[in-house]
């Protein structure tokens, strides 16, 4: 049985007043535990009050996305997650979507179904090196112009084999780091023409390093995660 997000909103308008730091923490986010607050309150402050698109990619019990409702209250949202049951939350702004996102013709699939562009699209999912690259390369070019692209949880490829299986040698890290720099990249994953077209229209690329609350450790050896923005020209 879903929360229904309206109903709270009626109750307790004062959540429309507050900032992420405060929303991730009262939803009990994740987002709260590895210290994005901050990152997502100074690189989206100017998005507040307009009407925005925005897409989740990996929603799990769905602390973000309530999160997101209150935070953008004119906004429209459509979570994704591969597990239909654990979404926690409803509402008439919100909508719900089960898609496997590891199967590079389904996100294909998801673009051409929702068949729309989006003002914010936040990546959440399953920190795959492959997943995260397939994820970006495909919805990259679902952004608005000036839209912005989220990466959460960008170095757990780095941090343990478990999120690199197939000891693939270069991550979305370092292709993004190569965007940043002009170097060439080379990778099966990414087709020549989404390369070109990610280079032609990213404006900006920041990667932030972050320090987990209360010694959160990532797969017991790593304390600190990363968040990438990525704006679309």
């Amino acid at each position: 049985y879903k929360t229904d997000l309206d109903t709270i909103s009626i109750k307790k308008k004062e959540l429309f007043n507050k900032d992420l730091s405060f929303l991730f923490k009262y939803f009990d986010s994740l987002k709260h535990q590895h210290d994005y607050a901050d990152f997502f309150q100074e690189n989206l402050k100017e998005l507040k009050d307009k009407k925005l698109d925005i897409l989740e990619i990996g929603t799990a019990k769905g602390d973000g996305i309530a999160s997101f409702y209150f935070y953008f209250p004119y906004s429209n949202l459509i979570g994704v997650d591969n597990n239909p049951f654990r979404i926690r939350y409803k509402s008439k702004r919100i909508r719900h979507m089960y898609v496997d996102i590891s199967s590079k013709k389904i996100l294909k699939n998801l673009t051409n179904h929702l068949n729309q562009k989006f003002d914010l699209i936040i990546e959440d999912c399953s920190h795959q090196l492959i997943d995260q690259i397939l994820c970006f390369s495909e919805n990259f070019k679902n952004l608005k112009k000036e839209g912005i692209y989220i990466v959460e949880d960008l170095n757990f490829p780095e941090i343990h084999n478990m999120y690199n299986p197939t000891n693939e040698n270069i991550n979305l890290k370092n292709i993004l780091q190569k965007i940043n720099l002009g170097e060439e990249i080379n990778t099966h994953i990414i087709g020549k023409k989404d390369l070109e077209y990610i280079r032609d229209n990213v404006e900006s690329i920041k990667i932030n390093k972050c320090q987990n609350k209360d010694n959160h450790l990532i797969a017991g050896l790593c304390d600190y995660s990363e968040i990438a923005f990525i704006k679309r020209k």
